[in-house]
């Protein structure tokens, strides 16, 4: 069962319509800087055997104002979330939890700008 996060940006409308490719680069940005901390975060937590976590790890645009981070693998949330054999190595939760606080600040300069 792969693991995914959505990145979307749905607050003020008229942001989007005001300034629409700022809004799509501040959401690429996002999503890919949360890719680049899912893979730091295996690294951290040594969640590595055969490396295929890693690797499955994407980052990709879903549409004008919206993305996802997915990671690939069927075992990852095992890893991520831990099982009554392993422990968790939240891998994919810390990443999202940074992305959750880092994302609006992202959008503060452009609404000031309205």
């Amino acid at each position: 069962m792969p693991i995914t996060a959505r990145v979307e940006y749905n607050r003020l409308p008229r942001v989007r319509r005001s300034f629409p490719g700022a809004v799509n680069t501040i959401v690429h940005e996002q999503v890919l800087q949360t890719q680049t901390d899912v893979r730091t975060n295996i690294l951290k937590y040594d969640y590595i055997d055969t490396g295929e976590t890693f690797r499955s790890v994407e980052g990709d645009m879903t549409g004008e104002f919206s993305g996802e981070v997915t990671v690939g693998t069927d075992y990852a949330v095992f890893g991520n979330y831990g099982t009554r054999y392993q422990p968790a190595r939240p891998f994919f939760s810390d990443a999202v939890v940074k992305a959750e606080a880092e994302y609006p600040d992202r959008f503060k300069k452009l609404e000031s700008q309205l």
